[in-house]
């Protein structure tokens, strides 16, 4: 299990057929990059997601074991931060995810089934690490 990852899980470990190596990225299903939620905040995605995934060679692109959307929290008018929507949502959201891919090993129901952007409810995209540039205040 590879919680919200920053770096590429080595070959020798997702490679075990016999065992899983499960991806817990943050964001919606077909999202892939390493900054899923910082392109989401950017560009005030009002639905944001967790995808648990198979790890491949491939960054964000193996078979999907579970995948749960959520409303991104905007009280009050406030813009939400990365670290709290990481901290709220997002942990939220994998826990929900995790307790149903686990139940569903438990009780032998385990495919995953492969990343099709042919479905219509497949929205996310590949998205480039966001570099300070991305950031910057245009004044």
């Amino acid at each position: 299990l590879c919680p919200f990852l920053t770096k590429r899980v080595p070959e020798k470990i997702w490679s075990n057929a016999a065992v899983p190596c499960l991806i817990v990225h943050p964001g919606i299903e077909g999202d892939r990059g390493m900054s899923s939620i910082d392109w989401a905040l950017k560009e005030h995605a009002e639905e944001w997601g967790v995808t648990i995934l198979q790890a491949e060679d491939e960054m964000d692109a193996g078979d999907i074991w579970a995948t749960n959307n959520f409303k991104i929290s905007r009280h009050q008018g406030k813009v939400p931060t990365k670290s709290s929507v990481y901290r709220g949502e997002c942990i939220n959201a994998a826990v929900v995810g995790l307790r149903q891919v686990l139940h569903d090993f438990a009780e032998g129901n385990s495919s995953p089934r492969p990343l099709d952007y042919s479905k219509p409810n497949v929205n996310g995209k590949w998205r480039p690490k966001m570099l300070q540039a991305d950031r910057a205040v245009d004044w």
